[in-house]
C-alpha cells in the first residue's frame, strides 16, 4: 500500500505539468492573437496593394488612350493607302499604254513575219524549179 501511495503520488503529481502546459498553450493563444493582428496588418497591406492596383488601372487608362492615338494613326496609314491607290491606278495607265504598245509590235511582227514567209517560200518555188531543171539537164 505504501508503494502504491508513492505512486499515486507520483501520479497527483503528473497533473501539475499540464497545468503547466495549459499554461502554455494560453501563451501560444496569445501568440496566435498577435498573429491576428498581423494578418489583420496583412488585409491592411493587400488594401494598399488594390490602391496600388487602381494607379495601374490609371496607367492602363492611359495605354487605353495611347491605343487610341494609334488608331487614329493607323486611319493615317489608311489616307496613305489610298494615296497608294492612286499612284497604283496610274501604274494600271501606264500598263495599259505597255499593252497598246505590245500590240503595234505585235502587228509589226506580224507583218514581218509574213514577207519572210513570203519570201521563203518563193526561195522554196526557185530551189524547186532549179531541182527540176537539173533533173531536165540530166536526162
Amino acid at each position: 500500500m505504501e508503494a502504491e501511495e508513492g505512486v499515486t503520488e507520483v501520479e497527483g503529481g503528473v497533473p501539475k505539468p499540464e497545468a503547466g502546459n495549459m499554461e502554455g498553450e494560453e501563451g501560444i493563444t496569445e501568440a496566435e492573437g498577435g498573429v491576428m493582428e498581423a494578418e489583420a496588418g496583412n488585409m491592411e497591406a493587400k488594401e494598399g496593394v488594390t490602391e496600388a492596383k487602381g494607379g495601374v488601372t490609371k496607367a492602363e487608362a492611359g495605354n487605353m488612350e495611347a491605343e487610341e492615338g494609334v488608331m487614329e494613326a493607323k486611319g493615317g496609314i489608311t489616307e496613305a493607302k489610298g494615296g497608294i491607290t492612286e499612284a497604283e491606278a496610274r501604274n494600271m495607265e501606264a500598263e495599259e499604254g505597255v499593252t497598246e504598245g505590245d500590240g503595234g509590235v505585235m502587228e509589226a511582227d506580224l507583218e514581218e513575219v509574213t514577207e519572210a514567209e513570203e519570201g521563203i517560200t518563193e526561195k522554196k518555188r526557185l530551189a524547186i524549179l532549179s531541182s527540176r531543171a537539173n533533173d531536165s539537164l540530166i536526162f
